[in-house]
């Protein structure tokens, strides 16, 4: 797989599917970060280009479907364009709580939980919780994304009740930047009717801050997007999202080991206690609600619990056809599934091998191939907790 860096020059718009008219306020809006789906056609249209003339060569069409694109993944750069860290999706099962310092929080783990005589709806399924009750009100400013090696120990050994400082552990998101257009009348020189219009880009910036310090350009940290792939394609400018705007393609040799293989004490632990944590870090389509059939019966491993937010909606427009794409719903990045794997120590690795890095989405194949599903692994032991229904003081 070759590795590339894209950098945007500006802030860049990838529509979400709000309708956007010439209604008087609408607005253009745009999606938190690019679908996979979004980064896979601009890798496959730019390796498809003609090196002479610059135009895209139906022809390989069909060949540029079956190359492989896993992306995106968020990376913070130097002035250079060298990557200095990678940072993923926050994993839905860690949850910040307040303290007494506003930019500090504790952070707390979510388990399967033994019920005991209770009952649920999904018997199938066990819900999951932290290990105590907490009187503590959730942060309100949780990271979004976390930096690969707090990542990397939650994976390992997740503590909870441990206090961090927020910025340490990863960044809330893409700021937002909007702009107002208009468009003039030559004659009257005044804005057209239904032309005043509005939209917002992702600035690929960010600050490590705390609350009462100001925000300083000269401070701010540049953002890429992270691509792997067996394209073949050219380095140099390009264009990307809504508007065309303008971005930087850069091969990279070296990156992070992530993209290697499943860091070495997080293999072994899973081999030996025979469970695990699936976390996303890519979206994810699923035929059936949020349950990976295609996972389960490739590798024979079972579902026993799911943490994940609200389902995405994406659709799109197919340019062969010259039609919509219908519409699908996605499990979002940061969902977590507690897996039991084969009793077979062979196929625990085989899944490990298989699973690391490599996209688990539910057929067509064409969705593993846009990088729908991305996954990494954490370790758990299997072992339920047991549901408190009373706090230390009895209530």
């Amino acid at each position: 797989m070759q590795k590339w860096l894209i950098t945007p020059r500006d802030p860049l718009i990838f529509r979400n599917g709000k309708p956007f008219t010439a209604a008087p306020g609408s607005r253009s809006e745009t999606l938190p970060i690019p679908f996979p789906s979004t980064i896979a056609g601009a890798v496959r249209t730019r390796a498809g280009l003609d090196q002479v003339t610059g135009i895209f060569q139906s022809k390989l069409i069909n060949d540029l479907l079956g190359k492989t694109i896993l992306a995106p993944l968020l990376a913070e750069i130097d002035n250079d364009n060298q990557i200095l860290d990678v940072l993923l999706p926050a994993p839905a099962d860690a949850i910040f709580f307040k303290t007494s310092t506003a930019d500090k929080a504790s952070l707390y783990d979510l388990k399967p939980l033994d019920l005991g005589d209770a009952m649920v709806d999904l018997p199938e399924l066990s819900i999951c919780g932290p290990e105590k009750i907490i009187k503590d009100k959730p942060h309100p400013r949780m990271p979004t994304f976390w930096r690969w090696e707090k990542i990397k120990d939650w994976l390992e050994h997740p503590e909870s009740g441990t206090t961090f400082c927020l910025n340490k552990i990863g960044i809330q998101g893409l700021v937002q930047e909007s702009r107002t257009h208009v468009s003039i009348d030559p004659g009257t020189q005044a804005a057209e009717e239904g032309a005043l219009f509005q939209t917002s880009g992702l600035e690929f910036t960010h600050q490590d801050r705390k609350d009462s310090e100001p925000y300083c350009l000269s401070k701010s940290k540049q953002l890429g997007l992270l691509v792997l792939t067996n394209a073949d394609m050219k380095e140099g400018i390009g264009h990307l999202g809504g508007e065309s705007r303008t971005v930087s393609w850069v091969e990279k040799e070296a990156l992070p080991t992530l993209f290697e293989t499943c860091p070495e004490a997080i293999f072994e632990k899973i081999m030996r206690d025979g469970h695990c944590r699936l976390i996303l870090i890519t979206p994810a389509y699923f035929e059936h609600g949020n349950t990976p059939t295609w996972l389960q019966d490739q590798f024979k491993v079972t579902v026993k619990a799911i943490i994940n937010k609200r389902y995405l909606g994406i659709s799109g427009w197919d340019y062969e056809k010259k039609a919509p794409k219908p519409s699908r719903r996605l499990t979002p990045a940061g969902s977590v599934y507690f897996l039991k794997l084969p009793d077979d120590p062979e196929q625990r690795k085989v899944f490990i091998d298989n699973t690391w890095m490599h996209a688990i989405s539910d057929d067509p194949e064409q969705n593993r191939r846009d990088g729908f599903g991305l996954a990494i692994l954490g370790v758990w032991d299997g072992t339920d907790r047991k549901m408190k229904m009373e706090d230390d003081y009895g209530t």
